[in-house]
């Protein structure tokens, strides 16, 4: 197959999958998770799907569409991706990554601190080949095309083992704005990286310096799918146990918490205490709307190095440290690596009915490594300061899991928390173990051309 070169081959995004280089945005997703039964060779089939998935280029288009006010609301975003087990049953070409082979319920317990298998997500203990991902705004549609598909692969699925998960935006209103949030009350899908030139004269170009974050040579892109269960009652009663302790606000405890305000203002951002205040949060509000939209994303820390401001252990700055001397390593050749393992988000909340509620986290990136080390290296790490290197801040307090080996040792680094703005005032207080894994596996999204080809796949 040949390599594709985004900076010269004009019909590279014709191949590349729709959602990796973009957002969908849209407000209902399905994944469909599938097995092919032993000994079936689904090839003309997948060779089919390649006429259904949405390229890049097409997804570019529809957003031109939409913003030039002649949107199908009807208009579906669908994408394919193989896991190691499906790779390895249709007896085709693996992508080179050990971490892949391993799959996620192999070996994530040990480098990730999951949970064991048996606490899982029954679905997911099963060998899943494929997942289908559905993108759209309507509830209709997402079915016929669900059923579209279990059709096309009847005969060639275990359907016992085939099983979705569904996904809904949620809003709310926010001086009189719609804002979409995740089920804890923060704002959703901040501080995304961006692949295209934000110029409206250029905004197909892609950014040359940009792609290798997420592309690799192959012209495809893993991904992470996990289901995080989110215990809100639970995170509720613990920041007012918080914000109590502390002698804070409900509001700024929450803050500390994830980095930034529930409204999306960044903490590290405002100048002085008294701008805290929740009338001074729209006016800035405001400001970020326009900060976010034009994709600056600048935030910066080099001004806090204690956390005086955020602090270290606050989700944003966990995952997304900004700091000049954190660059991941690759072992992929590369003329210029990305500076720092930068992931990006397609995730979408779920609500399980059943009183369960929570993220169906998606990250795409070039390689899993850049995953590993904004969970495993930095939010689980109790010790890792993404600031000044003598302080040990405690692990993300939202995502970070503890090892089970160490659980109720006393030996971990607790979260420390700022009880005034810019004085050295902190307080221990352990807040963790509000998000629970229930399941998940990698994914390799190959270019389109790669299920096309199946057809000349030899007999």
């Amino acid at each position: 197959m040949k390599k594709l070169d985004l900076y010269t081959d004009s019909d590279a995004l014709e191949d590349i999958q729709a959602m990796i280089l973009k957002p969908h945005a849209k407000d209902l997703v399905r994944c469909i998770f599938l097995e092919f039964k032993e000994g079936s060779e689904p090839f003309e089939k997948l060779a089919c799907l390649a006429e259904c998935i949405t390229s890049a280029a097409e997804q570019n288009r529809r957003i031109d569409k939409f913003k030039s006010a002649n949107a199908d609301q009807k208009d579906i975003i669908i994408g394919a991706y193989l896991s190691y087990d499906g790779y390895l049953k249709l007896g085709l070409d693996l992508p080179n990554s050990s971490t892949f082979k391993n799959r996620m319920k192999w070996n994530s317990s040990s480098r990730l601190n999951d949970v064991s298998k048996e606490y899982w997500q029954t679905e997911f203990n099963s060998n899943i080949d494929m997942m289908l991902l559905l993108a759209t705004n309507s509830k209709d549609q997402l079915n016929e095309v669900t059923k579209e598909i279990k059709k096309l692969f009847n005969h060639l699925i275990e359907q016992s083992k085939c099983f979705e998960e569904n996904g809904e935006r949620i809003y709310i209103l926010n001086n009189s704005k719609k804002m979409s949030i995740e089920p804890f009350g923060y704002r959703d899908g901040l501080s995304q990286p961006r692949f295209f030139d934000k110029r409206k004269s250029r905004r197909n170009v892609i950014l040359k310096d940009r792609w290798k974050q997420v592309i690799d040579g192959r012209g495809g892109s893993y991904l992470v799918f996990r289901k995080l269960e989110q215990d809100v009652i639970k995170f509720n009663c613990m920041v007012m146990e918080l914000s109590k302790k502390l002698g804070i606000s409900k509001e700024y405890a929450e803050a500390q918490i994830m980095g930034r305000f529930k409204n999306g203002v960044p903490l590290s951002e405002f100048a002085t205490y008294k701008n805290l205040a929740e009338d001074r949060q729209q006016t800035i509000q405001d400001q970020f709307d326009d900060f976010y939209l034009i994709g600056k994303n600048q935030l910066s820390y080099e001004n806090d190095p204690m956390g005086l401001k955020c602090p270290l252990h606050a989700h944003v700055r966990k995952v997304n440290p900004r700091n000049k001397d954190l660059n991941i390593q690759y072992n992929q050749q590369q003329s210029k690596p990305p500076r720092r393992a930068r992931i990006v988000r397609r995730s979408i909340p779920y609500d399980g009915h059943d009183g369960t509620v929570g993220i169906l986290f998606m990250s795409f990136q070039r390689d899993l490594d850049q995953f590993l080390q904004i969970q495993k290296d930095w939010s689980n790490d109790d010790g890792f300061s993404p600031g000044d290197k003598r302080i040990k801040p405690g692990m993300d307090p939202v995502i970070g899991q503890k090892d089970n080996t160490s659980m109720g040792s006393g030996k971990l680094n607790v979260q420390q928390w700022n009880t005034k703005w810019e004085e050295y005032g902190k307080i221990s207080f352990d807040f963790t173990e509000v998000v629970s894994f229930r399941g998940g596996e990698y994914f390799y999204a190959p270019c389109i051309s790669f299920f096309k080809n199946l057809r000349q796949r030899p007999k």
